[in-house]
């Protein structure tokens, strides 16, 4: 095989691929630091061998050609959260020269799966993703080495659990506890949770999970039947919500975990009443302008940083991946912007 940039390239994805392990793990396997396991290490220099590439030489290529274009993976663009993260990943990737290829999965597990296979194909130099598995297990055998092979990947909002990639989350369950504390404290009981996904989403589930403790930690008897998640689907999810209103007319409160859903939430409240916003107190998730001028209560993530960081993580991985450790996890606060859509009880 010849010497220029772009074999030099081949050779550690080739190995990293033949190894079933990423990039960062055979730069540690072959320049003999960090930390890796004695059978991840046996299975680095035996795709070495195999291939018949000196470690020098991989080494050497771990700097090759690069197409400097990072993909992102998302739910849906329309999405404000996800909207203000892509621009705040393309505003670091600009600065660094790279180009960005933006992927909606609808929050489609087969949509995402492609989306990964055309990335590879590609070669995009590293992917940030916001994925709808919540378990590696639950990605087809054949599909792992999308989200566990040579090409960074940089997980934000939502985890995988059982993937060692870098995680950039918000402490999701803390400040769902606080939101819910919160209504606790003005009197209310009879909270409706309305959450997005079925299966619940990782963050969704962390987040009903803090609103499980706020009533645990106050000593107050939790109703399941106000907890509910809805479909993705526009057309589904307010049929969806118009059927749990029914069912659930005593509710004096209402905790909206995804801002996705807001706008439906807050359209069938309308078509019940004039006086809607008066009529329960609400917090929703995430900041947006008009939620800002209808004096809603929300809960802020740090969208912008969460984006800025994961665009960073990416960038050190590819320009530096002999000296990167996987599975570094980083967690953001959230704040409870407290307005005047939350009334005593």
């Amino acid at each position: 095989m010849g010497d220029n940039g772009e074999n030099k390239e081949k050779t550690i994805k080739d190995v990293a691929i033949l190894a079933g392990v990423s990039v960062a793990t055979v730069g540690r396997v072959i320049g003999n630091y960090g930390s890796v396991s004695e059978k991840t290490r046996d299975k680095v220099m035996n795709a070495v061998r195999e291939l018949n590439y000196s470690p020098n030489a991989i080494a050497q290529g771990m700097r090759g050609r690069s197409m400097k274009t990072i993909g992102i993976v998302i739910g849906s663009i329309k999405n404000s959260f996800f909207g203000e993260m892509v621009y705040s990943i393309e505003r670091v990737a600009r600065k660094n020269g790279y180009n960005t290829l933006i992927c909606n999965t609808h929050e489609k597990p087969e949509l995402e799966l492609q989306h990964m296979e055309m990335l590879r194909t590609k070669q995009v130099d590293g992917i940030i993703l916001a994925s709808i598995f919540d378990n590696i297990k639950a990605i087809p055998k054949d599909k792992r080495v999308l989200y566990n092979g040579p090409i960074p990947v940089v997980c934000v909002d939502r985890k995988i659990e059982g993937l060692n990639r870098d995680l950039i989350e918000t402490a999701n369950k803390d400040v769902a506890c606080e939101a819910t504390s919160y209504l606790l404290d003005l009197g209310h009981r009879k909270i409706g949770v309305f959450g997005a996904g079925r299966p619940m989403i990782t963050t969704v589930r962390d987040r009903v999970e803090g609103y499980r403790k706020a009533f645990r930690d106050k000593g107050i008897d939790l109703d399941e039947r106000y907890i509910e998640t809805f479909d993705w689907e526009e057309e589904a999810v307010e049929k969806e919500i118009d059927e749990y209103l029914n069912k659930n007319e005593d509710i004096t409160a209402i905790l909206i975990l995804n801002g996705s859903l807001t706008t439906a939430i807050f359209r069938e409240l309308k078509l019940r009443s004039e006086n809607w916003l008066s009529e329960r107190s609400i917090i929703t998730w995430d900041e947006e302008d008009m939620i800002q001028l209808m004096d809603i209560t929300t809960v802020e993530q740090q969208v912008e940083k969460m984006g800025r960081i994961a665009a960073e993580r990416v960038f050190t991985q590819v320009e530096h991946p002999e000296r990167e450790e996987d599975g570094m996890k980083i967690v953001l606060k959230g704040h409870l912007n407290i307005r005047k859509s939350c009334k005593k009880r």
